[in-house]
């Protein structure tokens, strides 16, 4: 693919990611914010694509980026280690739902496939600017409807306790990884199966997640009255 179609798109990509994880969890939008956002967005558009151009490790280029994620938001964000974790992976989830959605119900309707989108520049650009404006309108959804979960402390060196939603949410979090590495690695090499497959595992993992993770809000409301 182009590297300028590629970064830009990329780009377009990660902020509407960051839009989603930053209103979910109701960060406090400011300038700094939006400062790193994009110089984040800029950094990971190049290691994303440089990735890609190993046959070997391709396909993982999401994966290997994950612990990069989880660092930048405990470094730069001040977000403790767990909740950076549970955070980025509902990030993950949704950048991968989203245009997976896209691409099969386009591709249902068009008569476009899988293939012909893997393999064209113009049309991988095309959907990965619809996966941005998706997520942001998502994100301004979360944000109009007042959604979006509390628990999420803005130090990190503030005492969190690890409660039983704790553990479940890691336990899912860590089986939904799992289980979709396993899978991008299997399929590596068939992009259809592949984006059916990993797309399933996000499809029935995250509102699992969100389940967990409104329960968490309630404990934490319940301790904040307390």
């Amino acid at each position: 693919m182009s590297y300028v179609l590629f970064v830009v798109a990329s780009i377009a990509e990660y902020i509407g990611t960051f839009a989603v994880m930053f209103t979910l969890f109701r960060f406090p939008y400011n300038r700094d914010f939006l400062v790193k956002i994009a110089l984040i967005a800029v950094l990971m558009s190049q290691v994303s694509y440089f990735t890609r151009l190993v046959p070997e490790i391709g396909s993982l280029t999401t994966f290997i980026q994950f612990p990069i994620f989880i660092a930048i938001f405990w470094l730069l964000f001040r977000v403790p280690m767990w909740h950076s974790l549970w955070i980025n992976f509902a990030g993950l989830a949704v950048a991968f739902i989203v245009p997976i959605a896209s691409v099969l119900a386009v591709s249902s309707t068009s008569g476009i496939t899988l293939t012909q989108i893997n393999e064209s520049p113009t049309l991988q650009f095309a959907f990965q600017l619809l996966s941005a404006v998706l997520q942001i309108a998502i994100a301004r959804t979360i944000y109009i409807r007042n959604w979006g979960f509390d628990w999420v402390p803005s130090d990190r060196r503030v005492y969190t306790p690890f409660t039983r939603s704790s553990a479940v949410i890691t336990a899912l979090v860590a089986f939904g990884l799992v289980l979709a590495l396993v899978l991008t690695a299997i399929f590596r090499h068939n992009f259809e199966d592949y984006i059916v497959l990993v797309g399933c595992v996000f499809l029935v993992t995250l509102p699992t997640f969100i389940f967990f993770a409104i329960r968490k809000d309630e404990e934490h409301a319940a301790e904040s009255s307390d």
